[in-house]
């Protein structure tokens, strides 16, 4: 109800029977702990149910061999969008919903491009990960995602913040060199290829992104300040780029 309704609308509101839901928005790139955090602090989710329900059976394709127990289980598959909850909705039935947002969204067209790609959906959804927490602009993101695979491909480590940052469990604009020293699997800087799983839910873009990359040889891109990032195809032009934006 609203503050601003005549008496009239509230008693037609009551009469009707009608039962006011929940809004919620899941921004892009939370991680299923983030999600968690949020359904708790809008009362919508109790934190132990929430957690037992992560380990529930939610029978779908892509889950099917995934091993890992907890947060992990989920993380990269929970879709991040505005979602409509009727009160009295269980941690399992919320948990669903995303997953099911999550099956609408990666369509058969897209699973056929994975399967061009030769990566599987969680491969594909764990480099998205990497790209919505790496790329701040939309436009940049297809070149972010060019900048992993040709590492990939390489057999270049992926030298990622974003995964350290994962690790750590929070946010931290410089990380140390003990940071990036973390024996953690899911610490790029020391180990090649993808991390065991994603670290994030990403979004649409990102995830379209990663199947269709930008063309181009770059390996390697530092922030500029703005959002932005500066693209490099050598070492080189790399620490050309670092010196000059780390100066301003």
């Amino acid at each position: 109800m609203s503050n601003n309704w005549s008496m009239k609308e509230i008693v037609e509101c009551i009469s009707s029977g009608k039962v006011a839901g929940y809004r919620l928005a899941i921004p892009e790139g939370y991680t299923v702990k983030q999600i968690e955090d949020l359904l708790v602090q809008k009362g919508i989710a109790d934190r132990e149910l929430f957690q037992k329900a992560l380990g529930a059976n939610y029978p779908l394709s892509f889950l099917e061999g995934i091993s890992e127990t907890g947060y992990e289980r989920l993380e990269g598959f929970l879709f991040p969008a505005t979602y409509e909850l009727r009160p009295g909705m269980s941690e399992e039935e919320i948990i669903k919903l995303m997953l099911e947002k999550f099956q609408t969204v990666f369509t058969p067209q897209l699973q056929q491009r994975a399967d061009e790609v030769d990566l599987s959906v969680r491969e594909i959804i764990t480099l998205a990960s990497i790209v919505e927490r790496e790329a701040k602009l939309e436009e940049e993101r297809p070149q972010v995602a060019a900048v992993f695979l040709n590492r990939l491909q390489r057999g270049m480590r992926l030298e990622s913040c974003a995964t350290v940052q994962y690790i750590l469990g929070k946010q931290k604009e410089t990380l140390t060199t003990k940071d990036l020293q973390n024996p953690s699997p899911y610490n790029t800087y020391l180990h090649t290829g993808l991390p065991p799983g994603p670290i994030a839910n990403p979004g649409a873009s990102s995830i379209k992104a990663v199947l269709y990359p930008a063309d181009g040889d770059y390996l390697f891109f530092v922030a500029r300040g703005d959002g932005s990032h500066q693209f490099s195809k050598t070492f080189r032009e790399h620490q050309e780029a670092a010196r000059k934006y780390q100066k301003m």
